[in-house]
């Protein structure tokens, strides 16, 4: 595999680290980790598995496209990024009051797939543009 890829495989698997981070560090999330409310850790961990999956698209349509444009410049682009905006949302979301953390999780979650057709800028070339 080449080293963009697994760049871009790793910035993916670090952007949904930080954002689950942030959500097991909101009160509550911290009460389902130690069991103290109803709520299953495991459920809890398949669910924010499955949308890091789910959100992980652009990611994989990088890695394992073979169109012409997964440039290199573009996966480095599209994986500095959306980690970059994980990590200026991981305050955000962990100090959010209750009715925040979701709002806050989507608008992150929408900032970084807006990011995805942004970074084509950086796979052609400037007479394409």
């Amino acid at each position: 595999m080449k080293s963009e890829n697994i760049f871009t495989i790793l910035s993916w698997l670090a952007t949904s680290l930080v954002l689950s981070f942030a959500l097991f560090a909101t009160p509550y999330m911290g009460k389902i980790a130690s069991g103290e409310v109803q709520e299953s850790l495991v459920s809890t961990m398949l669910t924010i598995l499955t949308f890091s999956i789910l959100f992980g698209i652009p990611w994989f349509r990088l890695v394992f496209l073979k169109s012409h444009e997964g440039k290199v410049e573009r996966k480095f682009a599209f994986s500095i990024l959306p980690f970059s905006i994980a990590l200026y949302f991981y305050p955000v979301i962990s100090e959010a009051p209750s009715e925040g953390v979701g709002y806050n999780i989507v608008l992150c979650m929408f900032l970084i797939l807006v990011v995805y057709p942004v970074t084509k800028i950086f796979g052609s070339s400037a007479k394409n543009l």
